[in-house]
């Protein structure tokens, strides 16, 4: 429950969630790979980086990202404030 209260407090509430979808993608697109990690279901990104919320807040978050075995296309595990910098 707390991401859901962390993401709404940035401005990315229920009505907010393809904001939330386009911001997720520009943080995976603009910032370096921190961490890959191997495990039995597929392979495992972290990025890390600076969101920009729809009331034009900045901060910083980690992402988890998965590569299942045998598929083409990334999908978001999970995402949580990051270390401010």
């Amino acid at each position: 429950m707390w991401k859901a209260q962390f993401l709404d407090s940035m401005g990315f509430g229920y009505e907010n969630i393809p904001a939330l979808q386009s911001a997720l993608g520009e943080l995976a697109r603009k910032n370096e790979i921190v961490a890959t990690i191997e495990n039995p279901y597929g392979t495992k990104y972290v990025v890390e980086g600076t969101m920009v919320s729809p009331t034009n807040h900045e901060f910083n978050v980690r992402t988890v990202w998965i590569r299942e075995r045998n598929m083409r296309s990334v999908r978001l595990v999970t995402v949580f404030p990051g270390k401010r910098r």
